[in-house]
């Protein structure tokens, strides 16, 4: 890399210490493995006092503590006047670490930017359906999302809420219960992609056979990160004990604004049993709708609601 000799040295200790790869640094690196080999090369490249560092999704190898120790030293990295082109699949780390984005597909340029109206745009198409063409889509370049058109009617029924063929994980004693759970945007249908602050609806068809008492019967639901990790949870026993109908065909409706964040959520409907503290499940379905949530706003954490702020005198 063009350095001296006393430069490698002076620098080693800093090296090893980052990369946390122990006694293996004696090792040859042809027995590493690929997290060590990352650890080790993205610790020697900044450890060198680069003008301009290029990162290539190496943060998405080690654990959680260690890539926030990464992220820590690229922003010092940044604040020091070097340039950092960081290449990434994953939007908060894009939008926590650069100020433009540059969105490739195939090698050709879809969109440039601000990098929050880039990454919003971006992962809307994210969650598109797939019957768009790749030649379609690239050909939309730095065009927002279009927002669906209006129903032909006043008052026009929902798109009923059906189910994903690829849940994370389905179980339970009465598999099929559930007819379709979906989450429905202001206009009242199915949305793969919803604006934050807006209001939106999860949508749970069910089919319950006259057997299964109702007297303790739940319908719930929980929207997760892709770690899943509950963000947003809620039953029909929790809010006042809700009786359901007894016919066997329902539906339920559970309405609230969207204060996530940008990024991709997975939705998780259940029919619950809740006579006793060990809940038991007529299915679950973890995966039913998978969708994302985007804002051109600067936010951190995950879920951002409505906050009213006063300040007052002392």
């Amino acid at each position: 890399m063009g350095l001296s000799r006393a430069e490698i040295e002076k620098a080693l200790p800093d090296i090893e210490a980052f990369a946390e790869i122990g006694e293996f640094i004696e090792r040859p690196v042809k027995e590493y493995s690929s997290g060590m080999y990352v650890r080790l090369a993205f610790s020697t490249a900044i450890h060198v006092d680069p003008e301009i560092l290029i990162v290539d999704e190496a943060l998405a190898v080690g654990d959680a503590r260690f890539v926030a120790k990464c992220m820590r030293k690229v922003k010092d990295i940044q604040a020091n006047g070097s340039t950092i082109i960081f290449v990434s699949h994953d939007v908060s780390s894009v939008r926590t670490l650069c100020q433009r984005a540059f969105w490739l597909d195939k090698g050709r340029l879809v969109d440039e930017g601000d990098v929050f109206p880039v990454t919003g745009r971006y992962m809307a198409f994210m969650m598109r359906d797939d019957k768009a063409s790749d030649d379609a889509v690239r050909d939309e370049v730095a065009q927002p999302v279009p927002a669906p058109a209006e129903p032909a009617s006043a008052g026009a029924p929902a798109t009923p809420a059906r189910l994903d063929s690829r849940p994370v994980t389905h179980w339970g004693s009465h598999k099929g219960v559930i007819l379709g759970a979906s989450v429905c945007g202001s206009h009242g249908w199915r949305e793969d992609v919803v604006q934050w602050g807006e209001p939106i609806e999860v949508v749970i068809d069910l089919s319950v056979p006259p057997e299964i008492s109702r007297e303790h019967l739940s319908v719930a639901f929980s929207i997760k990160d892709l770690k899943g990790t509950d963000l947003i949870a809620s039953t029909t026993h929790d809010m006042g004990a809700i009786r359901l109908p007894e016919q066997a065909g329902f539906q339920v409706r559970f309405k609230l604004s969207n204060w996530l964040v940008t990024g991709k959520y997975v939705l998780v409907a259940a029919l619950e049993d809740r006579r006793h503290d060990d809940i038991h499940y007529y299915e679950y379905f973890e995966g039913a709708h998978y969708f994302a949530s985007v804002t051109d706003k600067r936010f951190f954490g995950v879920v951002q609601p409505a906050i009213e702020q006063t300040v007052h005198p002392s």
